[in-house]
């Protein structure tokens, strides 16, 4: 959700039944680091868990991230080409950016976009959750949080070393959002405008997820479905959150 999303509920406080904004944002940061736990102990392999990864990016992308790129777009007055345009541009830039990586599951440097692309991302979540932060909501975001702490495993490797920083990065962001709610409204322009970069970058990292779970797939007659049915398991799970939390 975005601050477009807060202005269009016209809500200028906590919603009526709403959780405690520090109970509800404590539970989603629970839930990133249970779902990075869950990636790093329920498999031996990393294919099944960056085709998981990559359905989840690619759900965050297109269901939730681009809509509020196309909200603040409209709010600001701006025309909703640029959207499209600055999406490429963050796909483009990232790839370059990242083009003397391996693709393996051991590359820092798509885990590490990943990590800062989602903490942008949730800071605006965790104003959301400050504000309107019902039930519903509230439960949505923590299956969204506990798939995206999943995409983070697969994405960074299963070394705790490499995955610790970047874990406690996503699960501080939504803390950090809900402490600005009151305090900055970010401008509706420089809203979509960071949206829609940040949709290219997660494209572009949803992407390289795939491609390097079809690289690292087991040997044997499945290994493509299993792949494909964990971007689909994936994709749903994500999908269901998403859609929840609207």
């Amino acid at each position: 959700m975005t601050s477009a999303v807060l202005l269009a509920h016209g809500v200028d406080g906590p919603a009526a039944g709403a959780f405690p904004a520090g109970v509800g944002i404590f539970l989603v940061a629970a839930a990133t680091i249970f779902g990075a736990w869950l990636g790093c102990r329920l498999t031996s392999r990393s294919a099944p868990l960056l085709g998981a990864a990559s359905g989840v990016l690619m759900v965050v992308t297109i269901g939730d991230v681009l809509p509020g790129a196309v909200s603040a777009a409209t709010d600001a007055g701006l025309p909703l080409w640029i959207i499209p345009v600055l999406g490429v541009i963050g796909y483009v830039a990232f790839g370059l950016a990242a083009r003397n990586s391996c693709a393996c599951e051991s590359d820092p440097v798509y885990g590490a976009g990943a990590a800062i692309a989602m903490a942008v991302h949730r800071m605006i979540e965790g104003a959301a959750l400050a504000v309107i932060g019902t039930g519903t909501v509230l439960l949505a975001l923590l299956v969204h949080a506990t798939g995206e702490g999943a995409a983070l495993a697969g994405l960074l490797g299963r070394s705790p070393r490499r995955l610790m920083p970047w874990l406690v990065l996503a699960s501080a962001s939504p803390v950090i959002g809900a402490w600005t709610a009151w305090a900055w409204v970010v401008p509706a322009s420089a809203e979509s405008v960071l949206f829609a970069l940040i949709a290219g970058v997660l494209l572009r990292i949803a992407y390289a997820a795939f491609r390097t779970a079809l690289q690292d797939r087991r040997p044997g007659q499945w290994a493509d479905a299993s792949v494909l049915t964990a971007v689909v398991v994936g994709c749903a799970i994500t999908v269901m959150a998403v859609t929840a939390s609207r």
